[in-house]
């Protein structure tokens, strides 16, 4: 890269260009984050086939495709056949865009010149708040945190951590370690104390992760935080007398079809779901329509007597909390 490029990277990044230029790269992120969490679950190709109207199955050409943009001028209507599509989507490009200018502010934190040093690490941030709203919107969706997920992000985040020196090594292979760890004492007390599954693995999974990037002295605090804001969820939903079940089933990408009702998953991520949907008070009504609604809501259920009978996914709480840790450890 010549000296004329990197002085224009430079002006770019250090200016005011560089919040539109983190913006724009957050919401690109966001629009790959809702092909994710859709397709995923479904056991469905990520890459093929191109974005399309589910409807009627006319692909979107790329001017329609514009983040947020094209929701906008669209009205969230198909151009062809005029069927809308959820705001959801929308949404989470907009939730990127902001944690993509988050994520931004953060690195100049850490990187006062270099400008290549500073898109590594704004990259790098950046893809770890899109695994993360990944696996919160899988997690509430279908109750699973795919291995699928977390095992390359696993190695991944601790190879870019360690490289752009935000954590010791060492610091790292211990977050990656006492994060799952931490989470599995509690998984296996609960078990022995009560003979019920309580926590899912995948929760120790997606903590392992966050150690991983951020190191282990951030662990408490995760802990802390997505252990908090939990027990808030919980009582906002004991007193508006709501439950969170998971809407549809996980289906492994290799089995993917459109048919879900005999399909077989990852030993480690159904009892993943056995454990979380245990506490349920009635079984999920089983949907395969994310046409119009991509992402859960909730719905009426008898409501749980107390706060520990709360039945909902711990995994989205520790994604937050883990999201938090990383902008307050400047």
């Amino acid at each position: 890269m010549t000296s004329s490029t990197i002085e224009g990277l430079q002006i770019i990044l250090f200016g005011p260009g560089g919040y539109v230029f983190a913006g724009v790269m957050g919401a690109l992120v966001g629009s790959f984050v809702n092909v994710v969490a859709i397709r995923l679950p479904k056991g469905l190709s990520i890459v093929k086939p191109p974005s399309h109207c589910m409807s009627c199955d006319t692909p979107i050409a790329f001017y329609d495709n514009i983040p947020i943009l094209s929701y906008i001028i669209l009205r969230g209507k198909c151009r062809r056949c005029g069927a809308g599509f959820s705001p959801f989507y929308a949404a989470v490009e907009l939730i990127m865009a902001i944690l993509g200018i988050l994520c931004f502010l953060h690195s100049r934190s850490l990187v006062k010149s270099d400008p290549l040093l500073l898109s590594a690490h704004f990259f790098a941030a950046l893809t770890f708040c899109g695994v993360m709203v990944s696996l919160t919107l899988i997690d509430l969706k279908t109750w699973i945190i795919p291995n699928v997920i977390t095992y390359p992000s696993l190695f991944f985040f601790w190879g870019a951590t360690v490289s752009l020196g935000r954590v010791h090594w060492g610091d790292a292979l211990a977050g990656a370690g006492f994060g799952f760890g931490s989470l599995g004492v509690v998984i296996l007390g609960y078990k022995w104390l009560t003979g019920r599954d309580g926590m899912g693995w995948g929760d120790a999974k997606l903590l392992a992760v966050a150690g991983a990037f951020l190191g282990w002295q951030v662990l408490p605090v995760i802990i802390f935080l997505a252990a908090f804001q939990g027990l808030l969820a919980a009582m906002i939903l004991i007193i508006t007398k709501k439950s969170l079940d998971p809407q549809e089933p996980y289906v492994p990408l290799e089995n993917g079809e459109n048919n879900f009702e005999e399909k077989t998953i990852d030993k480690d991520d159904q009892e993943d779901q056995e454990s979380k949907a245990n506490h349920s008070k009635e079984a999920a009504k089983k949907t395969t329509d994310s046409h119009e609604s991509p992402y859960p809501a909730t719905t009426d259920t008898e409501s749980a007597k107390s706060w520990r009978h709360v039945a909902m996914p711990f995994g989205p709480f520790l994604a937050l909390a883990s999201l938090e840790a990383l902008f307050l450890n400047s």
